[in-house]
């Protein structure tokens, strides 16, 4: 008998939810207009959660109201480094590439992982930002 994806990623959300802060409030503003999609196996899991970006302000400001949005998450053993993160994020350019969208991957600059992964599967950086906090006194010195 095949599991509700979408129960199932809630449930594995659920067990750590700072961790996974994102995903659950994505999941449940998105609800079932949410296409879930799940895969484990003994080394971990990986899901994403893929919605229209109209359900967010924030995303349809940014991206456009007509664009899709996909949540790549997941949590491999302790032990295990054997590619779930980067199944995780060609699934989800797989399934942006099936509606015609343009996949982008965002991370920070501060992280080596991220990065390594994005060029593991091909990803050339195109574009970099920086954010400056400037502090009371006008200083920009990122202390804020």
């Amino acid at each position: 008998m095949p599991v509700n994806s979408r129960a199932r990623v809630l449930t594995l959300l659920e067990r750590e939810p700072l961790r996974h802060i994102v995903g659950l409030k994505m999941l449940e503003r998105a609800g079932d207009a949410a296409d879930v999609r799940l895969r484990e196996d003994a080394a971990g899991w990986a899901a994403s959660i893929g919605f229209e970006a109209s359900a967010f302000e924030y995303d349809a400001q940014t991206y456009g109201r007509d664009a899709r949005i996909v949540l790549p998450t997941g949590r491999a053993g302790l032990r295990s480094r054997q590619g779930l993160a980067a199944r995780v994020v060609r699934a989800a350019l797989a399934q942006l590439l099936a509606v015609g969208a343009l996949p982008r991957h965002q991370t920070s600059a501060a992280n080596p992982a991220s990065l390594a992964l994005a060029r593991s599967i091909g990803l050339v950086e195109f574009l970099r930002i920086e954010h400056v906090r400037i502090g009371r006194t006008g200083a920009t010195d990122g202390r804020g």
